[in-house]
């Protein structure tokens, strides 16, 4: 099927390689899970502004 994944080499198993990377990453990251998995969150309306309106 032309425009598929498959048409571009990726395998069905890429979702599974995609999952396993992502644990792998999380794991040897240098910062506590929680702090990735739900970091604190920081006011950018005034920086927006500024900088792109």
């Amino acid at each position: 099927m032309p425009g598929s994944l498959a048409a571009l080499g990726v395998s069905e198993n890429f979702g599974s390689l995609a999952n396993s990377s992502f644990v792998v990453y999380m794991l040897s990251y240098n910062t506590p899970l929680a702090k990735i998995l739900a970091p604190t969150r920081k006011d950018l309306r005034q920086v927006f502004r500024r900088g792109v309106l």
